[in-house]
């Protein structure tokens, strides 16, 4: 299956490499000048908007029909709705809610760190955080302007751990100083996982032939405003690569733009986990991802 590739350095690395290459002496805050300032006025002058919207599936493990769910907004005065998943039936696929240990795993796959692995350690394990890390995702390639961007994820879990909830939280940000002016990130996170008998690789890259699938998760990202109105053109959209401590901080409540955009930007973002959508007025939104209007990636292998 072909990711797509950008053909620049995205904003994310851009400030990746700041980061790296920032004089050792400054004051950590200091080497985020250019996110924070972004987000710190949360709508900042005619040319800068920040939205940040969060959806919680509180119980939707092994359910039927859905759970109410509810939109939220923060740091910015611009109006961001989120249809949301419309069921949050759970875990799909073949994967179930797992956790039981058939022992006898392969030879742990070696991490030295983010981000090839979100965390280290195995055993009995959790409650914890899990985000996602290894999975599929199924995005458009074009959107109508001013239609949110329908997403679905599928995530790899090793079958030692069990899962039962997810939630998510979308965010974009636009500074027409910036080629594309607009970039978004989807974090999808799994709260309350445990994990019985597990390898020491369960958090990294261990043999893709032991991925137990959970979802599909349908959801949707924006709609992108730029100053008030339906932003039209290329938009980079992320499935960042988190840590679990990250994922742990977002579902204990340090869940506002800055601070996510920061978890963010203190990773290395694989090309892979960031995606393309061209929105424009002549474009016709696919009413989920569920058929041919969106492709396919696996990301995280």
């Amino acid at each position: 299956m072909t990711h797509l590739r950008a053909t620049a350095p995205s904003r994310l690395a851009r400030l990746f490499a700041a980061r790296l290459s920032a004089p050792r002496w400054l004051p950590p805050a200091t080497l985020l000048l250019p996110a924070l300032a972004l987000a710190s006025g949360g709508c900042e002058g005619p040319h800068k908007d920040l939205v940040d919207c969060a959806i919680m599936s509180p119980e939707c493990g092994g359910t039927a029909g859905g759970t109410d769910l509810t939109d939220a907004t923060d740091v910015s005065t611009t109006a961001a709705t989120s249809a949301g998943p419309e069921s949050s039936a759970g875990p799909g696929g073949t994967g179930g809610t797992g956790g039981a240990s058939t022992g006898g795993w392969p030879d742990p796959v070696s991490c030295d760190g983010p981000p090839d692995c979100t965390d280290q350690g195995g055993g009995d394990l959790g409650p914890v955080t899990m985000p996602f890390f290894r999975g599929q995702v199924c995005v458009p390639s074009s959107v109508r302007a001013g239609d949110p961007i329908p997403m679905r994820v599928t995530a790899c879990r090793h079958p030692c751990l069990a899962v039962s909830q997810f939630a998510y939280k979308h965010m974009f940000r636009c500074d027409l100083n910036d080629d594309p002016a607009c970039e978004a990130a989807a974090n999808v996170r799994f709260p309350n996982v445990t994990g019985s008998g597990c390898p020491d690789d369960v958090w990294g890259k261990f043999d893709m032939s032991y991925c137990s699938d959970y979802g599909p998760i349908d959801f949707a990202v924006g709609p992108i405003t730029l100053n008030d109105q339906a932003y039209e053109g290329p938009a980079s959209v992320h499935v960042p690569f988190l840590t679990n401590a990250d994922a742990a901080e977002i579902d204990g409540g340090n869940d506002g733009a800055a601070a996510v955009w920061e978890m963010i930007e203190q990773h290395e973002q694989p090309a892979e986990r960031t995606f393309t959508v061209t929105l424009s007025a002549d474009a016709t939104t696919p009413a989920d991802c569920s058929g041919d209007g969106c492709d396919c990636y696996d990301i995280g292998y």
